[in-house]
């Protein structure tokens, strides 16, 4: 099913240090900084959001660029430029290369997907090695996304006021995690349909500066759960105890873990149905 415009998503995002961008970039980043109109991670997710709800309706893929996200981290900066509207170019070719024509065509109008496949090129030309350090998921995390966190890494935020749910981990433990994972699914489950979301997943790990940080955040996800479903979800160590169980040769013990995590998820899966 199309993701819906303006529906709720979690987000994995990769905040490059600054010397992992370009001289001009460096500069323009520092100043946002030293500025501090930087904006907010509920408050970007919220923005984005509202701008494709707009640009639906107007059946367009005219969005923002979209603005960047900041940290420091030990007195370090870390940059993820959210880059919204090469997203949603990207989006728009990989949507419609996933169905029938007929029905591509009733979704996103063929005039539209022509223009975003120019644009896209256009931005591919001009700029061969830029990378897109977010991807987006509506009323669910994927399954491979769990995979390079530990729980330990787990910022929760509930009660009144703005509510978030993410993990953050170096990019050092997410890529070793992966590729543990793949391996272990390599060798008990070659045919699983989770191998190819963890290499695609590696693939894009390894892209990015050997020490950034990669963030998982549930994002608009929360507005769909309440607090006690926020301190209940350990879908992250659940994800953990199934590859290990997997791997040592436990199976109903990898297979209890993982449904766990399936039926954790399965109602916000049927209200992307429902919608």
């Amino acid at each position: 099913m199309p993701a819906l415009p303006g529906a709720p998503a979690a987000h994995l995002r990769v905040y490059e240090p600054l010397a992992a961008f370009p001289e001009e970039e460096q500069q323009r980043y520092t100043a946002l900084r030293r500025s501090g109109v930087s904006p907010s991670r509920t408050g970007s997710d919220r923005d984005e959001r509202a701008a494709a709800v707009r640009a639906a309706v107007r059946s367009t893929l005219d969005l923002p660029d979209g603005p960047v996200l900041m940290e420091t981290v030990d007195g370090l900066l870390y940059v993820c430029p959210l880059r919204t509207r090469l997203r949603a170019l990207i989006a728009a070719g990989e949507f419609r290369s996933g169905m029938a024509e007929a029905v591509a065509d009733a979704f996103l109008a063929p005039q539209v997907a022509e223009q975003a496949e120019s644009d896209l090129e256009r931005w591919r030309r001009r700029m061969p090695t830029m990378k897109v350090a977010v991807v987006s998921c509506t009323y669910l995390v994927p399954l491979p996304w769990f995979v390079p966190f530990d729980a330990g890494e787990r910022v929760l935020v509930t009660g009144a006021g703005e509510r978030s749910m993410r993990y953050v981990a170096p990019m050092s433990a997410a890529r070793r995690r992966t590729a543990r994972a793949l391996a272990t699914l390599r060798r008990a489950l070659p045919e699983a349909p989770t191998v190819a979301g963890l290499e695609q997943l590696g693939r894009w790990l390894e892209d990015f500066h050997p020490h950034s940080r990669v963030e998982l955040d549930y994002a608009g996800l929360v507005d769909l759960l309440t607090d006690d479903e926020l301190r209940d979800d350990s879908s992250v160590a659940d994800i953990a105890e199934s590859l290990t169980a997997l791997g040592e040769g436990r199976g109903a013990e990898a297979v209890a873990a993982y449904e766990r995590v399936i039926a954790r998820w399965r109602p916000l899966q049927q209200l992307e149905t429902a919608s």
